[in-house]
């Protein structure tokens, strides 16, 4: 699961930007083991159109705890999807898809915070 906070101020620019989206990822819970059987090794992405952020990398546990904060523009919002996809760390490159999800943007479009937690889906 991932948590993920929302706030959108009004439009300052409607031809530039409309909106801008809040996203915090706070954690995740009872993430699969590695095959080796040790704790996970994972980050988190974040896809909005044409803008990806990506979390700090959390070493050794199934429960990381990100807390990473990030604002992204959002041009569109009845139509933009917020994707974040959850990845497990391999010692020689980006790893594998542990789950993700997406969040229309217009279902976080009444100016309040969201907080909660989302089951990832399977890649």
């Amino acid at each position: 699961k991932t948590k993920i906070v929302q706030r959108e101020p009004e439009c300052e620019d409607s031809i530039r930007r409309c909106a801008r989206l809040y996203v915090k990822i706070g954690g995740a819970r009872n993430l699969p083991k590695a095959l080796t059987g040790s704790s996970t090794s994972s980050y988190c992405i974040v896809d909005l159109q044409d803008k990806q952020v990506r979390t700090q990398t959390i070493w050794s546990t199934r429960e990381p705890m990100w807390m990473e904060e990030f604002y992204l523009d959002v041009v569109n919002p009845d139509e933009e999807i917020a994707k974040i996809t959850c990845w497990k760390m391999e010692k020689a490159g980006k790893g594998d898809v542990i789950g993700k999800i997406e969040i229309p943007v217009k279902t976080l479009s009444d100016q309040k915070q969201h907080e909660q937690w989302y089951p990832l889906a399977s890649a």
